[in-house]
C-alpha cells in the first residue's frame, strides 16, 4: 500500500546569529500524511524516493522504528497497544547542501534514532 502526504511544501528559516554578521536560509521540506491502523506484525516498510530521478533515500522497518520510541516507561504495554494508543507521530529527516538526503539522525516525537550503518 502507499501513502502519498495531503499537505507537503517548503518553508525558508532564516537565522541571523546576532554574534555573526552573516544569516543563514535553510529550506526545510514537510510532508503530512494519514493512514490508517498500524499493526504490529506487520513488515512495513517507510520508503521515500527522489521525485527528480526515482532515487530511493529512506528505506526503514517502518513499525520497528516507531516501537523505539515505546522505552521503558511503556514496556508492559504490548507493541500493538502503544501503537493504538500513539496516533500522532513526527518523524524529521535531515537534507544538505544541495538537497542531499542526510543519513546522520532521524528523529521521531523528539527522540533521535541514530544509524550507524559504516564500516570502519
Amino acid at each position: 500500500m502507499t501513502y502519498s502526504p495531503w499537505s507537503c511544501g517548503t518553508e525558508a528559516i532564516v537565522d541571523d546569529d546576532e554574534e555573526s554578521t552573516r544569516s543563514t536560509t535553510v529550506t526545510v521540506p514537510y510532508a503530512e500524511f494519514s493512514m490508517s491502523r498500524l499493526w504490529a506484525e506487520n513488515n512495513a516498510r517507510l520508503v521515500i524516493t527522489r521525485a527528480s530521478d526515482g532515487e530511493t533515500v529512506i528505506n526503514i522497518p517502518f513499525i520497528q522504528y516507531l516501537l523505539l520510541l515505546k522505552s521503558n516507561v511503556y514496556s508492559d504495554m504490548s507493541d500493538q497497544e502503544f501503537l493504538d494508543r500513539e496516533n500522532d507521530w513526527s518523524m524529521l529527516f535531515y537534507l544538505g547542501d544541495g538537497q542531499n538526503w542526510l543519513s546522520t539522525q532521524i528523529i521521531i516525537n523528539g527522540w533521535v534514532v541514530r544509524l550507524n550503518t559504516t564500516s570502519l
